[in-house]
């Protein structure tokens, strides 16, 4: 039998047609169409540093690159004070402080040394001489009231969540909409209030995002935490309540903490099938972690909880 050969056919799938068809004489050639449609550039997905924007930071971007360089040029201090008041300050600071706390069991501090040692290495501390201060600060952290009969030490795991993420639909959102809601917040303060309404954020018909540090169950309440590693001064009297207040009012956290509570509302909404603010959310707690002190649970932290009137003007910014 006379063998068949058989030649393969290759076909470029460059080819926009096949070779020789009249589709290849007739057909105009590829082309993208026209974009003609317009694009929102209200629906981003913003967070509270995005809203957290004055006119005087719109006008003086080199401050704000000064700032940001500042936060990243190492501190040496006296190795004769190696409290936790000298202990590095900005973002690097903050992020390890968060991460520490996030996977911190506040009922078991026997693994506490290694999850700082490890911690330190990972954001560049491993020369740091602040170890005992950072210890002594995280093991007395678990035993301060952060209200009358509420300690850390008594909130299991499974009753915590750690970096909460949220993410909720906004309405329009413009900083004199956000004017006209914070001038609701009878509470905070006039001084609070005129801080927010100087906003000047570029406006948003999309979502707001964030993370809540700490969001936890006692006796069947909840409760939303915050932590601060800002640095107020280089004494325990530096952290008392007029001066929580300021630094409040200085990094405008009124506006985050509102926000947050609104995640915490609408996330518990969604879970208790009977809820209710004002029976379930027992409040929030800024904590100020180099300010704490067992003996006197006042200083180090900042104490709140909205109206049930606030938080049904909060509901009207989402869409």
């Amino acid at each position: 039998m006379d063998s068949i050969s058989v030649s393969p056919v290759r076909f470029d799938f460059r080819e926009k047609t096949l070779p020789g068809s009249d589709a290849e004489k007739t057909s105009p050639p590829l082309a993208a169409r026209p974009f003609t449609g317009k694009v929102s550039q209200l629906a981003i997905t913003a967070s509270f540093s995005a809203l957290n924007v004055t006119e005087s930071e719109l006008n003086d971007s080199d401050a704000i690159i000064s700032e940001e360089i500042g936060r990243l040029i190492p501190s040496f201090p006296d190795e004769s004070d190696l409290s936790i008041f000298t202990f590095d300050r900005g973002r690097r600071t903050g992020d390890f402080f968060h991460d520490v706390l996030e996977q911190m069991d506040f009922q078991n501090l026997e693994k506490l040394s290694e999850l700082i040692e490890s911690k330190l290495a990972i954001y560049g501390f491993t020369r740091s001489l602040h170890r005992p201060a950072i210890q002594q600060l995280l093991e007395r952290l678990p035993e301060i009231e952060l209200s009358p009969g509420i300690r850390l030490r008594d909130i299991p795991t499974h009753e915590r969540l750690s970096e909460c993420e949220f993410c909720y639909p906004l309405a329009h959102l413009s900083p004199s909409v956000l004017a006209n809601t914070v001038a609701q917040w009878k509470t905070i303060g006039t001084d609070a209030q005129s801080r927010l309404g100087k906003l000047r954020f570029d406006p948003i018909e999309g979502f707001l995002s964030g993370f809540i540090d700490l969001l936890f169950r006692f006796k069947n309440r909840y409760y939303l935490v915050d932590w601060k590693s800002n640095w107020l001064g280089n004494r325990p009297t530096d952290y008392g309540p007029e001066d929580t207040q300021r630094a409040m009012l200085k990094h405008n956290y009124y506006l985050q903490y509102h926000l947050y509570t609104l995640a915490a509302d609408l996330f518990l909404k969604q879970r208790l099938p009977d809820y209710s603010y004002e029976k379930h959310f027992g409040g929030v707690f800024y904590v100020f972690l180099r300010g704490l002190d067992p003996m006197d649970p006042s200083r180090g932290i900042f104490r709140d909880r909205p109206t049930t009137e606030t938080v049904k003007s909060l509901r009207k910014l989402t869409a």
